[in-house]
């Protein structure tokens, strides 16, 4: 497999059968054609020693094939809601045809309205 590649499902369940496979031909056999399976495997895939290491370990703490899953990058949806980002959008707007000055305070003053509780740093990070 190339560099930098992702390893899907059915990959990362064929290292983890491959492995099994070669551990168990290391146990019965009495001539063992390497100590090293999880190298093996490597070398038998294409993948880094390395990546077939995490997936055993994966593997093995959580008894599913599967990655965790990453955290989701960017802004949370659950600290502005949509509606009320759209209303802040609009002020921001009219202020700027208005050619006045956008600030922070002046949106708050603004929205006290429709959410009391707003955090400036919420706003500003919007």
């Amino acid at each position: 497999m190339p560099q930098g590649k992702a390893v899907d499902l059915r990959g990362r369940q064929f290292v983890v059968r491959l492995k099994e496979v070669f551990d168990q031909e290391r146990r019965a056999g009495a001539v063992v054609l390497t100590k090293d399976p999880a190298g093996r495997v490597a070398t038998a895939l294409g993948l880094g020693k390395r990546t077939v290491k995490d997936i055993l370990s994966t593997s093995h703490r959580t008894g599913h094939c599967l990655a965790p899953p990453v955290e989701a990058k960017g802004k949370p949806p659950y600290r502005m809601q949509a509606p009320l980002e759209k209303v802040i959008r609009q002020r921001i707007r009219e202020r700027n045809r208005q050619g006045s000055h956008v600030s922070v305070r002046t949106l708050l003053h603004g929205l006290s309205e429709h959410d009391e509780g707003m955090n400036p740093a919420t706003l500003w990070r919007a």
